[in-house]
């Protein structure tokens, strides 16, 4: 309650605020998540698991074998949000797009 306070809101008017965000995304377990932990500790933990996923995607040959990654590749992105450190940031960027551009040339020829 003292932290809404601090933030001259009520303590319903952020739970309203939470909801929203929930609905929007159609799940409060989705929501919850994008809370993330800023901690030091925490923010080098999802930067090394992002690069260590990243790797071990290009190691073992997505771009061949992309639907036994398509897990790794989503854990890589629910790993972002928080990520600051825009050498890394560049890194994810164009390794999505390699994956998309993947993806795209797989849906064409399924359809």
């Amino acid at each position: 309650m003292e932290i809404c306070r601090g933030e001259e809101l009520k303590p319903s008017e952020a739970v309203e605020e939470f909801m929203r965000k929930a609905v929007e995304i159609g799940s409060v377990k989705e929501a919850l998540s994008l809370i993330v932990d800023m901690e030091p500790k925490a923010v080098l933990s999802r930067k090394l698991k992002i690069k260590a996923l990243m790797s071990d995607i290009e190691a073992q040959n997505f771009f061949d074998y992309y639907e036994e990654h398509m897990q790794q590749y989503m854990t890589i992105l629910s790993l972002l949000p928080g990520i600051r450190d825009s050498q890394l940031l560049e890194e994810v960027k164009s390794f999505c797009e390699r994956v998309n551009k993947v993806l795209r040339g797989t849906s064409k020829e399924e359809g």
